[in-house]
């Protein structure tokens, strides 16, 4: 019973974690101006769900949840505005995230750095392809 409940606070630590760092970065301001909320089908924010983020995950962007589509759906509701996470790593109180914005033609990296409880943002990159 006791590894049972350690592996659950684990979990929910680096859930956690993962939820915060995310939406860290799809909040970065720089980001804010390629969203275009105000075209049809960039809201709600939607993150391919190709197995690097937790699609358990709660986020928020535009006073919506965030969805995670998988390829199917993708190709059935003709979805073309997504963000595609490359790479989530994590290594003690540090985390470097790369994603894409592939409509908007962007490649996004990004290091963060836990300060106790809270992640910050470290350094970004934000290249137009």
């Amino acid at each position: 019973m006791f590894l049972e409940i350690s592996y659950c606070s684990v979990y929910s630590q680096n859930k956690k974690d993962l939820q915060d760092v995310i939406q860290l970065c799809i909040n970065i301001p720089e980001l804010q101006n390629y969203y275009h909320p105000e075209i049809e089908g960039r809201v709600p924010l939607v993150i391919m769900d190709n197995g690097i983020v937790a699609n358990d995950i709660e986020l928020q962007q535009f006073g919506q949840s965030v969805l995670f589509i998988n390829d199917a759906e993708f190709f059935f509701y003709g979805i073309t505005s997504f963000l595609k996470f490359q790479k989530v790593n994590f290594s003690g109180r540090s985390s470097n995230v790369q994603f894409l914005y592939p409509i908007e033609g962007l490649e996004v990296k990004v290091n963060l750095r836990r300060h106790k409880n809270t992640w910050k943002l470290k350094s970004k990159e934000i290249v137009e392809q």
